[in-house]
């Protein structure tokens, strides 16, 4: 009786730097936004609805060489499609979701000559992921009759010969995406190993899965006999579909913990001091939208993994390798890293208005709460709040230039008169009583809602060069205020 096991073999090689390196080749510059990603992503997808013939699909879209894997050019794939059409309808609001989407090469012939016994259907192919990673995956059949061979013996030598392929593909992969990567050192990840196998023949092999984590879903076992290898026992007739998706769903729990790490490294190296405004943004935002677990276990989860049992196993998975873990320490950090930032920065960051950033906001208004609130009287009150509204205004409405935001006065300034003018309006834009502070009040040099402000140090009064005139704005180092202009 013959029988066949079905191997995958994985690795993944993070491509953080893509967001704030210079290097990167030209066809991919896209990669360095998500906004730029939702752009191409609609550009591909119209390409290839307009595809008609077999020999179309194969010559357009390509972007980029990958040297040394093969005559590979990278494409967006029928499988890449499909799956954005899932994705669309929040890719095309601009939401920074980079999703989980690769851009991939045909699958070409692979077959060592390390090996002396026959492997069937051996195949492998580069990838290159939206969500920054290129990965080299290989795959093949490998043939048992009655348990007479020693199968996980030959499945650690493939594993051993793929091993000892990752450093050279490493650089093929680095290759294809920098035009010079001297400077970039990325560890490649280690080789994650799906072995899947019908039930009739589990007991012709030697894989002790008696101690092991396991999990069922739908009449498949699926045993983590290590972090890195996965064992799917098929003990029903599962369609291709349904056994692809639940690879592809382990696969993106060990895909973000390599991505994770990646980011912890970069976070802890502060790289950013030296590099323009826009990109930590970039970097930031990207950390929150694909590193974040509730993105994928959920409901809400812009339809990254679109079944509910995919979710279900996602969460179980992530319990399984530990991937929880990673991601507590890194949303820490995160939240601590922001708020060492200037508070204008801060406040600019938190400003973009999309769903990720949303979900930051919501723990730093919870957090606010627990800050006390000092003592005002009702018209230092108003006057505050005024300020407050002031600032966030100046900064929705500033641009960003270099690796600061910079402008000659400070945020949110205005002078005596300045509020004089605008105070009556505002008022009846919050629904106040316009007349509960009036122009006397606000025509004395230091108007007395203002001196209290100052004296609390809430607000900073400072002279106008060459003139009497002073400027009042809030301060931007007082607890309480960040506390509040975080959680606004």
């Amino acid at each position: 009786m013959k029988n066949r096991i079905n191997l995958t073999f994985s690795f993944f090689v993070p491509l953080l730097e893509v967001i704030f390196e210079d290097q990167t080749r030209k066809p991919l510059g896209f990669l360095k936004t998500s906004e730029k990603i939702c752009t191409k992503l609609e550009q591909l997808y119209y390409k290839k609805k307009k595809e008609q013939k077999k020999e179309e699909i194969q010559n357009c879209n390509n972007l980029v060489f990958v040297p040394k894997v093969g005559n590979i050019n990278i494409s967006f794939t029928t499988e890449s499609y499909n799956y954005y059409r899932l994705t669309r309808v929040d890719i095309c609001k601009k939401e920074p979701i980079r999703p989980f989407i690769a851009l991939t090469s045909a699958y070409r012939k692979w077959k060592t000559k390390e090996i002396d016994y026959k492997l069937y259907n051996g195949r492998k192919r580069a990838e290159i992921y939206l969500s920054l990673a290129g990965s080299i995956k290989k795959k093949v059949s490998l043939e048992i009759q009655n348990g007479a061979d020693n199968v996980e013996e030959k499945i650690n030598q493939i594993i051993k010969i793929c091993n000892n392929k990752k450093s050279s593909e490493k650089k093929n992969l680095l290759d294809s995406v920098y035009t010079d990567y001297s400077n970039i050192y990325v560890r490649e990840s280690d080789l994650l190993t799906i072995i899947e196998i019908n039930q009739n023949i589990q007991q012709m092999l030697n894989f002790d899965t008696t101690s092991k984590k396991y999990l069922l879903l739908d009449g498949m076992k699926i045993v983590f006999l290590d972090f890195n290898k996965i064992l799917l026992i098929n003990r029903k007739n599962h369609s291709k579909l349904f056994i692809d998706r639940i690879a592809q769903t382990i696969t993106l729990v060990f895909f973000l913990k390599v991505l994770a790490n990646r980011a912890n490294e970069i976070l802890d190296k502060n790289i950013f001091v030296d590099k323009h405004i826009e990109q930590k943004f970039e970097f930031y935002e990207y950390i929150l939208a694909v590193l974040d677990p509730i993105v994928y276990s959920t409901v809400d989860n812009l339809n990254i993994l679109s079944n509910h049992y995919q979710r279900v196993l996602f969460t179980e998975a992530a319990q399984k390798l530990s991937f929880f873990k990673y991601t507590k320490r890194l949303e820490e950090k995160i939240i601590q890293k922001i708020k060492s930032w200037e508070l204008r920065e801060q406040v600019k960051f938190l400003s973009r208005d999309n769903k990720i950033i949303n979900r930051l906001k919501l723990k730093y208004k919870l957090e606010r709460e627990q800050v006390i609130e000092p003592a005002l009287k009702e018209k230092e009150r108003i006057i505050f709040e005024y300020l407050l509204n002031k600032y966030k205004s100046s900064i929705d409405n500033l641009g960003i230039v270099g690796k600061k935001l910079q402008i000659p006065t400070p945020p949110g300034s205005v002078s005596r008169n300045g509020i004089r003018k605008e105070i009556k309006a505002w008022l009846k834009k919050t629904n106040c009583d316009p007349t509960i502070i009036t122009d006397n009040e606000l025509k004395k040099h230091v108007p007395k809602p203002l001196a209290g402000l100052i004296n609390k140090g809430l607000v900073v009064k400072k002279p106008v060069k060459g003139r009497i005139t002073l400027l009042f704005y809030i301060n931007e180092k007082e607890n309480y205020i960040q506390a509040r202009l975080r959680g606004l």
